[in-house]
């Protein structure tokens, strides 16, 4: 029977083997860019998941230094449209819900996308509160537009500017139709898809973290997030070849994050040996982490599924 402080001793070496590890690889560049990015999510319309959509906003923000003024404006906005879907959409159930925001240097748009009853039966059935909701969006946004997709529902379409020296045209903003990510490769309580795979670290920490706080994670498992999401970071950074797809999921002082398929530059049989034993490091310092590390063959790619558990109870 191994004691709490044996678990405590042997989760600090493996985090401290591991962090030593990513400092000989070293990482990227942490919020310096300024190109352009993209976040999708799919979740349920449920009220604590409102706080994830959040949550990737402001890894999005970390990544791309968009300033807390910008930051504050998009979180407002985006939270509004999202909390229309989940006290509206779907009456008393939750439902699908999607969450598009893409940057370019000129701005950020956001889309938030539901399959519900739609616009109009939402004005009529709470007027005051959805004018208050989208005179607000209409506010913080310098574009706004509600639309009722064909295939019914509602989508809110946001835009606002981030640098007024940067010219920002209507075409920067492609909003693709159909889902981000098929849901037979990735399934989750949030499935997120992010391009360039430098945002993911930014984006899956700020997610992860989240999560494991509605999973009850003590104090000291919570920690252990930080250098899990380096480990993991590096090493999708390392390997993705494109966007890049994330499922992440809690149960009780449980959490599993899948990630792929990873379309690698580093396929089996035409790898260099120099980025052979680069990937391998990468791999070798997130299964110190890892309380279970797994990865599958897929025709488009690998997965790459992690599991951190906290198994003591709660303090």
């Amino acid at each position: 029977m191994i004691s709490a402080r044996d678990q405590d001793e042997r989760r600090e070496d493996r985090a401290v083997t591991a962090i030593r590890r990513i400092g000989k690889l070293g990482t990227f560049n942490h919020g310096v860019t300024r190109n352009s990015a993209r976040v999708r999510m799919q979740l349920e319309s449920r009220p604590e998941n409102v706080a994830l959509v959040r949550a990737a906003l402001s890894g999005l923000a970390e990544a791309l230094d968009l300033g807390e003024e910008l930051l504050a404006d998009l979180k407002t906005a985006v939270s509004e449209a999202c909390n229309n879907v989940v006290v509206h959409a779907y009456g008393d159930a939750a439902g699908p819900m999607a969450v598009d925001i893409i940057a370019t240097p000129g701005g950020v748009a956001a889309s938030v996308t539901d399959h519900g009853c739609g616009l109009h039966q939402l004005t009529a059935a709470d007027p005051e509160h959805m004018g208050l909701g989208l005179a607000l969006i209409s506010a913080l946004a310098q574009q706004s537009e509600f639309r009722m997709p064909e295939g019914g529902g509602t989508e809110v379409r946001m835009r606002f500017r981030r640098d007024p020296m940067v010219a920002d045209h209507e075409h920067e903003y492609v909003f693709p139709e159909g889902d981000a990510i098929d849901p037979n490769e990735l399934a989750g309580d949030v499935v997120v898809e992010v391009a360039p795979p430098t945002v993911m670290r930014f984006v899956l920490g700020r997610i992860s973290r989240a999560i494991a706080a509605m999973s009850r994670f003590s104090t000291e498992r919570f920690a252990d997030l930080y250098p899990v999401n380096e480990a993991f970071a590096d090493y999708v950074e390392y390997a993705a070849d494109g966007a890049v797809g994330i499922a992440i999921s809690g149960s009780s002082r449980r959490l599993t994050v899948t990630v792929g398929p990873l379309i690698t530059r580093h396929t089996e049989g035409r790898v260099p040996a120099a980025d052979s034993g680069e990937l391998r490091a990468r791999h070798q310092a997130l299964e110190q982490l890892a309380d279970d590390l797994s990865f599958e063959r897929r025709e488009r790619g690998e997965l790459v599924r992690l599991v951190l558990s906290d198994e003591r109870p709660a303090s």
